[in-house]
């Protein structure tokens, strides 16, 4: 009996989990991500560290994607002076990482990243998305 409520507990959860394909994470950089910093050895990257941030995409998509036509990810992100980024990133494996970062001078002038979406894109149609959690879709009001 217990072993038919355990095969039963454990179906009713991997048909309730639902498996990530895509995330990504976002670190701001300064000198204590640099291995000199901790264990004290000449760097000159201590004394002027750079200053910015990063956005680590990583995928690992199940296999049915590797059917799909121009697989590619759609990054949109935004910056808090209000300007825009779209940038095309070609998918070449079903597993993969790709990592984008606004570094000193063009960290200061565009004021950092504010918000970000990725799409996951095969065939023309949205396959998977992470939002940041500042994300809004923008309203275009005619002029």
């Amino acid at each position: 009996m217990k072993k038919i409520l355990l095969c039963l507990f454990t179906g009713l959860v991997l048909i309730g989990c639902q498996a990530r394909h895509l995330s990504v994470q976002s670190q701001y950089l300064n000198r204590s991500d640099l291995a000199s910093f901790y264990i004290d050895t000449p760097d000159p990257h201590l004394r002027f560290p750079r200053i910015g941030k990063q956005l680590l995409v990583q995928w690992c998509f199940p296999r049915s994607y590797a059917s799909y036509c121009d697989l590619h990810l759609k990054i949109t992100i935004r910056f808090a002076d209000r300007s825009e980024m779209v940038e095309t990133v070609l998918i070449n494996a079903l597993q993969g990482h790709y990592l984008y970062q606004v570094v000193d001078e063009e960290y200061v002038s565009r004021g950092g990243i504010r918000t970000f979406k990725v799409e996951a894109i095969g065939n023309g149609q949205v396959l998977d998305t992470w939002y940041h959690q500042l994300w809004v879709d923008l309203i275009q009001l005619p002029r």
